[in-house]
C-alpha cells in the first residue's frame, strides 16, 4: 500500500530542481560557460523526471483522501495546474536540447549573424519563466489545502473547527443522522483494528466533517477505499462513520 503522503514528498523535488537549473544556465549564458550549461541541462532532465512521478503520485493521492466539499475545487485547481506544469517542464526540456544543440555545433554562443546561437536560448527563457510561475502557483494552492483546508492531516480544517465549539448558552445541537451506542462502539473497535495505522490514534475525522461531505457520501468512500487495496465492508464503515459522527 502506498501512502497518499508520498506526494508531499516527491513536489519538492522538482520545484528545487527547477529553480536550481534556471539559475545554472542564466550563469551559463552570462558568463559563455558549457560547464554550467551542461549541468543545467542535467538538472533540467532530473526535473522532468521528477515532475513526472510527483504528478503520478498525487493523482494517487486525490483518490485516496477525504475530501471535503470545499476543498474540492482546489484539488481540482491544483490537478489542472499540475499537469500544467509538467507539460511546461517538457516544453521546457526540448527547447533547451535544441539551445545546447545549437551551442555544440557552432563552439560559441553568438548573438548575431547567420550562426546566431543565442536565439534558441531567449525561448528557453520564455519557457523557464512560465514554469517558474506555474511551479510557485501549483505550489502554494497545494500548501494552503494542507495548511488551511487540514487536507491529507490529522487536523481540523478552520471551518470545523469554528463548528465544533460549544453552543452558546440555551441553543443545542443535533447530529444527523443520530449514533447509536453500539454502533459507536463498534466503529471504534474498528477503527482501533483497522485505521490507527494510517491516521494514528485520535481520529481526525469528527461530527463537523461528517456533516460536510454528508453520512452517506463518506460512508460510501470508505467501503470502497479504506483501507486501500482491502476496504472494510459496508456494514463496518456504517459503524465508523456512526463513531466519527459521535466525536
Amino acid at each position: 500500500m502506498i501512502p497518499p503522503t508520498v506526494h508531499p514528498m516527491l513536489v519538492h523535488f522538482p520545484i528545487a530542481l527547477l529553480f536550481t537549473a534556471f539559475l545554472l544556465d542564466a550563469i551559463a549564458v552570462w558568463r559563455r560557460d558549457r560547464f554550467f550549461e551542461r549541468a543545467g541541462l542535467v538538472l533540467l532532465w532530473l526535473t522532468l523526471i521528477a515532475v513526472f512521478f510527483a504528478i503520478l503520485a498525487g493523482l494517487y493521492a486525490a483518490g485516496h483522501l477525504l475530501v471535503t466539499p470545499s476543498v474540492r475545487p482546489l484539488l481540482r485547481a491544483h490537478r489542472r495546474d499540475g499537469i500544467i506544469t509538467g507539460l511546461v517542464i517538457a516544453a521546457i526540456v526540448a527547447l533547451r536540447m535544441r539551445a545546447h544543440r545549437a551551442w555544440t555545433k557552432s563552439g560559441d554562443l553568438s548573438a548575431a549573424g547567420p550562426g546566431d546561437t543565442l536565439k534558441p536560448w531567449y525561448y528557453a527563457s520564455a519557457a523557464y519563466i512560465l514554469g517558474l510561475i506555474m511551479i510557485s502557483t501549483t505550489g502554494i494552492l497545494g500548501g494552503s489545502m494542507v495548511y488551511d483546508h487540514g487536507l491529507g492531516v490529522a487536523a481540523l480544517p478552520p471551518t470545523a473547527v469554528q463548528s465544533a465549539r460549544p453552543p452558546a448558552s440555551g441553543t443545542t445541537t443535533t447530529r444527523t443522522p443520530s449514533s447509536t451506542t453500539a454502533a459507536v462502539a463498534q466503529g471504534k473497535q474498528i477503527y482501533t483494528t483497522t485505521c490507527t495505522r494510517c491516521h494514528g490514534p485520535t481520529p481526525p475525522f469528527t461530527h463537523s466533517l461528517v456533516s460536510s461531505m454528508g453520512a452517506a457520501n463518506m460512508q460510501q468512500f470508505i467501503a470502497s477505499r479504506m483501507p486501500p487495496g482491502s476496504p472494510v465492508s459496508s456494514s463496518q464503515s456504517h459503524a465508523l462513520v456512526q463513531y466519527f459522527n459521535a466525536l
